[in-house]
């Protein structure tokens, strides 16, 4: 994934699944890996077995350009209008605040 997703937040992993992950493109299967600590693996007559593993690729693979949000200052006054009449607070998400760091 991209340095913008928290890799430790589940529901960041499943948005960069769902919108940079096209499995035909960015899946690579790699044959004949052995793991001794993946339990799927089994010792036949004294032969280890051999596996594979995947790797996807949740990068976002072009450049989408702006982010489609309103201006950083516009979602600031937004921010301050919200509080000011007292609803409920929030955390703006990891992945938001990182690109509002870059603008």
């Amino acid at each position: 994934v991209d340095e913008d997703v928290d890799i430790h937040d589940p529901l960041h992993v499943e948005w960069a699944l769902n919108s940079h992950y096209n499995p035909i493109r960015d899946t690579v299967i790699i044959e004949d890996v052995y793991a001794r600590l993946d339990p799927s693996l089994r010792v036949v007559n004294g032969v280890k077995e051999l596996g594979s593993k995947v790797v996807v690729d949740a990068t976002q693979a072009v450049d989408a350009g702006e982010l489609s949000l309103p201006s950083k200052d516009m979602m600031m006054k937004a921010l301050d209008v919200w509080k000011n009449v007292g609803l409920p607070e929030f955390d703006i998400p990891q992945r938001v605040k990182y690109r509002l760091d870059r603008s």
